[in-house]
């Protein structure tokens, strides 16, 4: 074992202090109770009086080391210790990553790519696993599982290396691990195919009699079914067994055109970036970063730009199938493009021809692209203009006002507000901290953790909802991304990155993970390392059991930070009370583990999360806690004030609806008034208007 800081050898003392730290990071970012370490360092029962103040020792040394070299955390935590690392620091962790990676890649037909990483991940071992500690008698079983799955690695790698024709390369390495493992069927039966491809069938068959004769002997067993078809095969020259190679005189079938009617949304945006001829080079320059700014997005959003010329960009919503949200989508993409770049854009909604051939993408044509072009010349600098049809199916989302122009009939105005009707009353302090924090975060570039705890219904949600009111739409806007814990385990975190892809509710897995992809190779430069990213968050888009959480959070978290690098970001997470001790660890740390960003995590929660956690942010520099205090009788009468006083408003209708459901002796006696209204409030559904 060996710690590596800036190619310098990092001294780990003795024995048994070198045997606890590999034990801890065998079990890395997991509590090791102190009985189970005691008997990793004594394994044969023969431990000493004073084994546990030499263990005590060894931690105290390891602490020392570790918090001078930035290696990781060596905490206490009940029933012993817990060790913090970034798995990307450890040679196991990224083993285990990369092979996984390389597995995929090799179930999905991509052998070359497979091999790749794969070779890669081998690279990472230089030699049986820990032998400096094994030398001393350490006998664990984690070693055993770890030398089995360098096996299993090496098996992937020469499955994809024979897939690709490569069998004279991998011969003489498939010849070593036969004679070092004589009972692995995998790999005998991957040499006796090399051996078969090199014109050496005799040689092949002898492989299969010497593995027959160490099962029989060893294990009294006869060699499994798919070796005994293998040899069969070979016997037989099954043409099965050679390489598939392209006839020459293969006929190239050429799909035939589909046209089909569909209704979608057209978005249209004309970046107004006022580049002069002078310097054409910026201009080109000026142009194709706003091309990206836009792609990206309408790609958030469920879109797809069909095109670009100049300065003019064209995006369709509902290729895949016709949704009630596409318009809505649509405008949600124009406003996010309009709060970055300066722009004017158009949105109509109808009907086009859309041309499928099932090799590229589809072509679309009809007349409502050129009514888009048109509405396009027609808006003013900054606005957004859309048809009636888009109007009506986005009334909810914007206030929006009629213009005189026949093919742009409205104007979008601001948002509407999201959510509850009801006042945010008596939060200002609140509001005001949370503000002053998010400016910290923007200007400092450092995360920063807010929990926001308070009873049913004591106006949590809202007072995000508000916070998110009054900086949205700013120049220095950020990016807000939202999201509840629920049932799922980590379903939070993918409803989080979801919403961010642009993912749909009830998407093929293919297209989630195709726009989870796209988002990471726009957010980091290295597509090998959006490539890996992608494995890694994958289980986040698709339906099933998610493996390794911690891994799967890790990754998360470092999407989180590339979103941040872009635009300052807030992460808010609704009811985390309930989500398990995994993703509580996990957002407890966030902020302190996160590299230099600006971004502000959000966190509502019951007060059963200080049950649980009791030392829940304490003594952490980037953490702040709030405890909301329920609604005051004073601020209960303001708040049935300011609906009284709605009488002559807009709002007469909701409020007449509600003022007049209350029972005439609840309106005559101010108490009871105010407890059928607190009533009222813990009753009504999340972010659910209460006048309505």
């Amino acid at each position: 074992m060996e710690a590596v800081d800036d190619d310098r050898t990092v001294g780990l003392g003795g024995t048994k202090q070198r045997a606890t730290l590999a034990f801890l990071l065998l079990h890395a970012n997991r509590v090791v109770a102190t009985s189970q370490l005691l008997k990793a360092l004594w394994p044969v029962g023969d431990a000493p009086v004073s084994a546990r103040k030499i263990l005590q020792n060894a931690v105290w040394a390891l602490r020392g080391v570790l918090s001078v070299d930035g290696v990781g955390g060596l905490q206490t935590r009940a029933p012993g210790y817990i060790l913090s690392v970034d798995p990307e620091q450890v040679d196991l962790y990224r083993f285990h990553r990369l092979a996984k990676d390389g597995r995929e890649r090799l179930s999905s037909d991509a052998p070359d790519a497979a091999t790749r990483v794969l070779r890669e991940a081998l690279s990472l071992w230089r030699g049986p696993a820990l032998a400096d500690l094994v030398e001393t008698g350490i006998r664990w079983s984690e070693l055993t599982a770890m030398q089995n799955a360098r096996l299993d690695a090496m098996e992937d790698c020469f499955e994809a290396e024979l897939a690709c024709g490569r069998h004279h390369a991998v011969l003489s390495e498939l010849e070593a691990v036969v004679e070092a493992e004589k009972l692995r069927e995998r790999s005998c039966g991957q040499l006796m195919l090399a051996l078969y491809r090199c014109r050496r069938q005799a040689d092949a068959l002898s492989v299969y009699g010497r593995v027959r004769s160490a099962l029989i002997n060893d294990l009294g067993l006869d060699p499994g079914e798919g070796l005994q078809m293998l040899q069969y095969a070979i016997l037989t020259h099954d043409p099965a067994l050679a390489l598939p190679r392209p006839r020459p005189d293969a006929v190239v079938e050429v799909p035939m055109p589909r046209v089909r009617r569909a209704t979608v949304s057209v978005l249209a945006v004309d970046a107004e970036l006022g580049c002069g001829h002078a310097d054409r080079l910026g201009a080109d320059e000026a142009f194709e970063s706003a091309v990206d700014t836009i792609r990206s997005e309408v790609e958030r959003f469920g879109g797809t730009v069909s095109g670009s010329v100049g300065s003019v960009s064209l995006a369709l919503f509902g290729l895949s199938g016709h949704e009630p949200d596409d318009a809505e989508l649509a405008v949600r993409a124009a406003i996010a493009i309009r709060d970055r770049l300066a722009v004017r854009a158009a949105v109509s909604t109808g009907e086009v021809l859309v041309r499928s051939t099932g090799g590229g993408p589809p072509t679309v044509n009809g007349a409502l692209l050129e009514h888009c072009r048109s509405a396009l010349a027609l808006v003013p600098s900054g606005k957004i203009r859309i048809c009636d049809g888009t109007g009506r199916a986005t009334a909810a989302l914007t206030a929006h006002h009629r213009v005189e122009e026949s093919v742009a009939s409205w104007q979008v105005g601001e948002a509407k507000p999201v959510g509850t009707a009801v006042p945010v009353l008596d939060r200002d302090s609140e509001l005001d901290l949370v503000r002053g924090l998010m400016d910290q975060v923007r200007h400092r570039s450092r995360p920063h953790l807010v929990t926001v705890l308070g009873d049913p219904c004591v106006g949590k949600t809202e007072l995000v909802l508000e916070f998110e009111r009054r900086i949205v739409g700013h120049p220095d806007m950020v990016q807000f991304l939202v999201g509840a814990a629920g049932p799922g385990v980590l379903a939070m975190q993918a409803e989080i990155l979801a919403a961010y892809c642009g993912i749909l509710p009830g998407e093929p897995v293919a297209t989630a993970r195709a726009k989870l992809g796209k988002a990471l190779v726009r957010l980091i430069d290295s597509d090998e390392e959006a490539s890996t990213l992608l494995s890694r968050l994958g289980p986040l888009v698709e339906p099933g059991e998610i493996g390794d959480r911690v891994d799967v959070l890790d990754a998360w978290q470092r999407f989180l930070v590339e979103v941040a690098v872009v635009r300052p970001l807030v992460v808010v997470m609704d009811d985390l009370h309930k989500a398990d001790d995994t993703v509580l660890d996990f957002v407890e740390n966030l902020a302190e583990s996160s590299r230099p960003v600006p971004m502000l995590v959000i966190v509502t929660a019951r007060p059963e999360l200080l049950e649980r956690r009791p030392a829940w942010g304490g003594g952490k520099r980037q953490a702040t806690t709030l405890m909301l205090d329920p609604l005051s009788d004073a601020v209960i009468d303001r708040l049935l004030d300011g609906l009284m006083s709605t009488m002559d408003s807009g709002l007469k209708e909701s409020a007449d609806r509600f003022l007049g459901a209350l029972p005439p002796n609840i309106r005559q006696e101010p108490n009871v008034r105010r407890n059928y209204v607190r009533m009222l409030l813990r009753l009504a559904p999340r972010r659910a208007s209460l006048i309505e």
